[in-house]
């Protein structure tokens, strides 16, 4: 990766070199891991000229200059793809890595509007283009963005643009113009997606972003909690979504659990297939939201959904502490406070970043001040001068459920220690049900912060249930000693006490690509085991549950 293409002894002169000393030699490829540059000579007494991407098999360059959406095909990698055209935006814009990002998603939004919508392909741009008037490909994707901005107004601003020069623009088009990322495998594109969205976009506002098994895990216990036949009709929402971890567990969960039951309904994978994705794509438009406060978080969960599947994204940039009326004017009337069966959230921690607005605190039980007298906490009718928003999202999160809804939630260690926070515990016990608390260990966040912190499933209580009385239940606890990876980030095997890595025999989907069609077999490979604990946890809850749960 860093041999640059101008490298004197292997830069793309070397492939060029040889594409000369090859009479029949018609295209080259550069490629160094990341970037990947093609050439094309009509003969070798030609200087070859750097093209798009070489043709299919039994195509010419004539054939894909502008491609029909029939030529478009699906991805089988796409991590290297979205890498180097960040990494073209950062070089060749002069943009920090956040900006680079921002711009890159815009273009992947016109992308996905231009597979949906367009009659005829849009986002292209010819080898003529590229080298000769970049200005022309830059002029349409403009247009399409246009389109974007008025499908998707609660993401984008009236006035926002595409800031990169058309040179950039027409390049990032010319590596994404010929695949489909509609019908890519939404396991490939979400990868990809996350993975460029994680080196990317890290909170300066306390919000570092849940690791995937533990959303994973979160989803799981909630759901075991409800009926199956009631799935279809919940409502959900992460009032703090970041980049959407939460959001894309839920909808990769119930894609497997609907795939299965329609498998066992139907006795066809197709069938199954195809109603399972009806059913996602309904659950998604009616019943899946997300709020976040930074407007670059909030585009980055809405094409995190789309990546996954999810072509509705009810996700908008607001403040979730203050008052209902706000969203409102965001044209977001599902989202109201005492409707939601489901919450998933971790919400930023940071005592950097206090709540001081004497309007919102005073909405908020625990934006007063709390006065202890015979072990008992009450509240005054003062505010406190200021609030870490953790505290407050604990209370906002409760009351964005309905009666009986239930939430899991990031909590902050100290949030449950902390003996001047007991009235938070307090208040917690009053009008929740704690059904879980999970200890995470301090590697969960790692390496962004050390944090320690828990999980907690809770259920709101209805009104007659309210207050420390009927703390008369019991909830399942747990200790995750290891999260599958280190406090640098990296993933840690199991092994056994001599050392050596656990294997095991697994079945697998491997998805190929055959003649630009996606197959899907199923394989028997060996694989490493994770050292985590949240598989094991989840199994616990879900035996108490059959047990004990309400």
């Amino acid at each position: 990766e860093d041999i640059k293409s101008s490298d004197t002894n292997h830069g793309t002169g070397q492939v060029t070199s040889y594409m000369q000393m090859l009479p029949r030699c018609r295209y080259g490829v550069w490629y160094n891991g990341i970037q990947q540059i093609s050439f094309y000579q009509e003969s070798p007494t030609e200087e070859p000229i750097e093209i798009n991407d070489i043709p299919p098999y039994g195509l010419e360059i004539e054939d894909i200059e502008r491609p029909n959406f029939n030529q478009l095909r699906p991805a089988s990698e796409l991590r290297s793809v979205f890498k180097r055209c960040h990494n073209y935006i950062a070089g060749n814009q002069g943009l920090r890595k956040e900006e680079a990002f921002h711009e890159l998603l815009k273009l992947i939004f016109c992308k996905a509007l231009d597979e949906r919508l367009s009659t005829h392909v849009q986002f292209y741009v010819t080898n003529k283009e590229r080298r000769e008037r970049p200005e022309r490909c830059s002029s349409r994707i403009s247009t399409l963005f246009e389109r974007v901005k008025a499908t998707q107004r609660e993401i984008f601003e009236e006035d926002e643009m595409i800031k990169l020069n058309p040179v950039v623009v027409a390049y990032i088009v010319s590596q994404l113009q010929h695949y489909t990322l509609l019908n890519t495998d939404t396991d490939v594109k979400g990868d990809a997606y996350e993975e460029i969205v994680g080196g990317n976009l890290r909170g300066d506002r306390g919000e570092f972003f849940t690791p995937r098994n533990v959303c994973m895990a979160a989803v799981e216990m909630l759901f075991y909690t409800f009926p199956r036949q009631q799935w279809d009709d919940l409502t959900i929402i992460d009032p703090a979504c970041g980049t959407g971890g939460f959001l894309i567990a839920v909808i990769n969960f119930l894609k497997r659990q609907f795939k299965k039951m329609e498998l066992d309904k139907w006795g066809d994978t197709t069938k199954a297939l195809t109603q399972a994705e009806e059913r996602i794509k309904n659950f998604c438009e009616r019943g899946l939201h997300g709020i976040d406060i930074n407007p670059t978080l909030a585009r980055a969960t809405q094409m995190n959904e789309v990546m996954h599947g999810n072509g509705h994204g009810n996700v908008f940039p607001a403040n979730s502490l203050k008052n209902p009326s706000v969203w409102r004017q965001l044209r977001q009337p599902r989202i109201r406070l005492g409707e939601f069966h489901l919450l998933f959230t971790n919400p930023p921690f940071g005592s950097k970043i206090p709540v001081t607005e004497p309007e919102i605190l005073k909405s908020f039980d625990l934006g007063y001040i709390w006065e202890e007298t015979d072990g008992k906490w009450s509240s005054t009718n003062r505010l406190r001068k200021s609030v870490p928003p953790g505290q407050l999202f604990v209370e906002r999160s409760v009351k964005f459920l309905r009666p009986g809804g239930r939430l899991a939630m990031i909590i902050a260690d100290h949030i449950l220690t902390n003996p001047g926070l007991e009235f938070i515990r307090q208040w917690i016990l009053e009008n929740t049900k704690v059904m879980a608390r999970i200890d995470l260990p301090g590697e969960t966040f790692e390496p962004f912060t050390g944090t320690n912190a828990h999980l907690i499933l809770m259920e709101r209580k209805k009104e007659s249930e309210k207050g420390l009385g009927t703390v008369d239940y019991e909830s399942y606890s747990a200790i995750a000693k290891s999260i599958g990876h280190d406090r640098r980030g990296q993933p840690v095997s199991l092994r056994t006490p001599e050392g050596n890595e656990v294997l095991r025999e697994a079945e697998k989907d491997i998805i190929r690509i055959v003649e630009g069609k996606r197959v899907e077999e199923r394989n028997v490979i060996i694989e490493k085991i994770i050292d985590d604990d949240m598989p094991v946890i989840v199994e616990g809850f879900k035996g108490w549950w059959n047990e004990h749960g309400w």
